[in-house]
């Protein structure tokens, strides 16, 4: 199935109300957030305070192991 038919099928199914937009959107996110637990797996930290970062790890091309920080998560 390509991109355009999967969209018009997406779009016939919220204009007809099969489905809410905001469950179809948190099942993506949440299939998107099962993908990236599979291969990452170093913990999210989430920030401690209001503004702060997101930290995790991931191993470098030497296999050292590197801090990451984001000011948000997926």
């Amino acid at each position: 199935m390509n991109m355009k038919t999967a969209k018009n099928i997406l779009q016939t199914i919220c204009e007809n109300a099969m489905v809410e937009e905001d469950s179809v959107h948190n099942e993506i996110m949440a299939t998107l957030r099962m993908k990236v637990e599979k291969k990452h797996p170093y913990a999210l930290t989430p920030p401690k305070a209001e503004g702060g970062r997101w930290q995790t790890s991931y191993l470098d091309e030497c296999g050292k192991r590197k801090n990451l920080k984001a000011q948000t998560a997926l």
